[in-house]
């Protein structure tokens, strides 16, 4: 099975709420058996909660984000993921200098999606407003349904 991995700093917001989202999606296409979704930070505290939040805004999209518990990028994550989706610049080069032999399939989502021109990264939300975390969520949906599209071959 295909591995998609989504990278954030906390993996309490960003990259978590793009999982959550893409597994939504597969759901509602019944594609959920296509693709594995995982989600990691670059400086996650293992075990953390969904930011609260995070945990609202997913809520008001009918996605329930609560089991989400934060894991600490690791190389077996790495390792394992088909294709890795980073939330920033810093965070993919991160993984190109710590794992130089995941770089052919490392990219922004902003990138993969081909959707930079609305800015190369998609900002942190943390610790701000639940209309910021509203906005971060927006953006992430655009960007992670056209990511997905992309990667199953469905875009037009």
């Amino acid at each position: 099975m295909r591995t998609i991995l989504f990278v954030c700093t906390g993996n309490t917001c960003r990259s978590s709420m793009a999982a959550f989202m893409a597994q939504h999606l597969l759901a509602e296409a019944n594609m959920s058996g296509s693709v594995r979704i995982l989600s990691a930070g670059t400086g996650a505290w293992p075990g953390a909660p969904a930011s609260e939040p995070a945990l609202l805004v997913m809520e008001e999209r009918g996605i329930d984000l609560a089991s989400h518990l934060s894991v600490h990028l690791t190389s077996g994550l790495v390792t394992e993921a088909d294709l890795i989706l980073t939330m920033t610049r810093r965070h993919r080069q991160y993984i190109e200098e710590t794992w130089p032999q995941a770089a052919d399939k490392t990219y922004t989502l902003a990138e993969y999606a081909g959707m930079e021109e609305e800015g190369p990264d998609v900002p942190d939300p943390y610790g701000l407003s639940v209309d910021e975390y509203r906005i971060c969520a927006d953006r992430l949906w655009i960007l992670v349904t056209t990511a997905l599209e992309k990667y199953l071959g469905l875009a037009a």
